[in-house]
């Protein structure tokens, strides 16, 4: 399903990056249960089967057959088919322009894409038709994110939180606003709140081992790290998160380590080769730091001239 949620970028970067496709709304139920909102993988292409039969074989009202169009547009999304995914919820948009959930969702699909200015227009709508919706608001402050307009990201966040304090997503979200703005006490506190409310959030426990490196707290730092390997052990980022935990901590041949076990799992990170080549450096070794530095530029010529 849709997750919402910001991928802050590398260990010590308080900017966010990738804006995750955000998420499926709860939707009234579908006169075929078999054609509704997918809550595992696994299901996917049978709920996809079952919502095609559903909207050429039946003679549905209106609005059934628009939430059979936002379920199966769910299930697309959930494929990584997003054309297919936007398709369908302009579908279900068209025969019941008051579907908050395919409103909101194709927003997120937009948003996926790239298409930030749609998204964005999808998501004030959304928030227009459905006021007290936690969801519109916690998307819409995805979107925000991702445009670099951190205060009204907050904001969006701050008013989904109002509608579900116990939001794991939303708290998530805003913790990572706080990181971007350089506070991460209060970042730390949202990204404890949520993994208690969700201990699988691997993301924002690597997150949070970010914001307690950023303020020196290497063991605790460590600590999530660990856990999120534990729990993942081919996650390259917690391995590279990881490595420059240890770099910071003045621990540069443990950081080497990690570095090249990121490197195996993900051999075109050109920030793992750009941080071994400093752990490299550290520990004397010239030439290593050279030719991992040299890679590094060539798998991303914007690290060129850094540091």
């Amino acid at each position: 399903m849709f997750r919402p949620n910001i991928r802050a970028a590398g260990l010590l970067a308080a900017g966010l990056a990738a804006l995750a496709p955000a998420l499926a709304f709860a939707q009234n139920p579908s006169p075929n249960p078999g054609c509704r909102l997918p809550t595992s993988p696994s299901e996917v292409a049978q709920i996809i089967n079952n919502c095609t039969a559903q909207i050429n074989g039946a003679n549905l009202p209106p609005s059934a057959l628009s939430e059979a169009y936002t379920s199966r547009g769910v299930a697309y999304g959930d494929s990584g088919d997003m054309a297919r995914a936007s398709s369908d919820f302009s579908d279900a948009v068209r025969i019941d322009p008051h579907n908050v959930t395919a409103l909101a969702n194709r927003g997120a699909a937009y948003a996926a894409t790239g298409d930030l200015g749609r998204a964005l227009t999808d998501l004030n709508e959304a928030v227009r038709l459905s006021p007290g919706n936690p969801d519109a608001y916690n998307t819409r402050g995805l979107i925000y994110a991702q445009r670099g307009d951190l205060p009204h990201a907050l904001t969006d966040f701050e008013m989904a939180l109002r509608g579900d304090p116990n939001n794991p997503g939303a708290l998530a979200n805003r913790g990572n606003v706080y990181a971007a703005q350089g506070n991460d006490t209060r970042a730390i506190s949202d990204f404890s709140a949520a993994l208690r409310l969700d201990p699988n959030m691997d993301i924002t426990r690597e997150n949070r081992a970010m914001a307690y490196t950023r303020k020196g707290a290497y063991a605790q730092g460590l600590a999530d790290a660990d856990e999120v390997i534990r729990r993942n052990p081919r996650n390259a980022s917690a391995y590279e998160s990881r490595a420059q935990i240890h770099a910071l901590a003045g621990e540069p041949a443990k950081a080497v380590d990690d570095f090249t076990l990121a490197i195996g799992l993900d051999p075109r990170d050109a920030n793992a080769y750009w941080g071994r080549g400093k752990a490299y450096k550290t520990l004397g070794d010239a030439q290593k730091a050279d030719a991992d530095a040299a890679t590094a530029v060539r798998l991303d010529p914007s690290l060129a001239g850094h540091p």
